[in-house]
């Protein structure tokens, strides 16, 4: 047992497309993609939750700030099987709306938030959950954010966002003898 991130995972974090379980939720000011790197999971993998987004024409989300609007945020469910890491978002380029004279940090175009999280180890939460006839855990979170456009700013909006692992328990099977390296 060791806790290491999935080459998958680290793929993801490189732009790289996602593998696993993409569900599309389209709004009138995005598109957004789910998914995440990995689709099946082991005690210990450090994997990616992938939210890709298309933003419609002329719209901006709102980043982090000085300012009275929502910023874009992902905030997972309590799960005792998943240890949450920081949430890592793209960086936001500036916006100026001259009628309020004002510039805030704001995400356009396409864009993708990345949040890794790592599996349990071999708890007896997770050896119990490997004894089921289909061991998954389900991540669920919730997106917060606030859309507007160059002339109207939307009411600040939420979503709900799942992911759905199989899980498998750990490789303790040994190369075989004629594979292992011999040392004098």
């Amino acid at each position: 047992y060791a806790e290491r991130e999935t080459a998958a995972a680290m793929l993801a974090a490189l732009g790289d497309a996602a593998i696993a379980g993409v569900a599309e939720i389209k709004t009138p000011q995005f598109t957004l993609e789910a998914s995440s790197s990995n689709a099946s999971v082991a005690p210990g993998h450090r994997v990616a939750l992938i939210l890709d987004f298309e933003m419609a024409k002329d719209m901006h989300a709102y980043a982090a700030g000085d300012h009275r609007y929502r910023a874009l945020t992902l905030s997972l469910d309590p799960n005792p099987l998943i240890a949450p890491h920081d949430l890592v978002l793209p960086r936001a380029s500036p916006y100026t709306f001259k009628p309020l004279k004002e510039t805030v940090p704001v995400y356009t175009g396409r864009f993708r938030v990345m949040q890794d999280v790592t599996v349990a180890g071999p708890t007896k939460e997770m050896q119990d959950l490997l004894k089921t006839p289909s061991p998954t855990i389900e991540l669920t979170g919730t997106l917060s954010y606030q859309v507007c456009s160059h002339t109207v700013c939307y009411a600040p909006a939420k979503l709900t966002t799942k992911w759905t692992f199989t899980v498998v328990p750990l490789d303790r099977e040994r190369a075989p003898e004629a594979l292992r390296r011999k040392t004098p």
